[in-house]
């Protein structure tokens, strides 16, 4: 359906190596996962650090990561998923939106986060074994 709505301005590239997914965000004019729970996936990620606008689900926890710098849409509905495609097009690219997530979901930081959380787990731990 989308493809016969979106003649020459949908491309469907199929199954891309990682290494050029970088280039394809960065040309593309949208990113969009209308998952119906995402928590809100690397590809959104990766899309917004590229300058990509990105319409994500309004299920899940994809807030907690991008705040009001993406169109949200209802995964059940057709109308709003259509809605925020088409909004999210007439908006500029929000240039913060790659900022937030190089500052705050790069690789170091959440491996960093994810080390302390394990030590504050493994720490907890000893205080009641005695």
């Amino acid at each position: 359906m989308c493809m016969r709505h979106c003649k020459g301005r949908l491309y469907v590239v199929g199954s891309v190596r990682h290494s050029r997914l970088g280039a394809i965000y960065a040309r593309a004019a949208l990113h969009v996962q209308p998952s119906w729970y995402e928590t809100p996936g690397l590809s959104s990620l990766e899309a917004a650090f590229a300058g990509c606008r990105v319409v994500c689900t309004s299920r899940g926890t994809a807030r907690d990561y991008f705040g009001n710098l993406v169109t949200y849409c209802d995964p059940g509905s057709e109308r709003s998923v259509r809605g925020a495609v088409l909004s999210s097009l007439e908006e500029p690219v929000p240039q913060e939106l790659a900022r937030v997530v190089e500052r705050d979901f790069n690789w170091n930081k959440v491996g960093a986060e994810t080390l302390e959380a394990y030590r504050r787990i493994l720490g907890a731990g000893d205080r009641h074994a005695s």
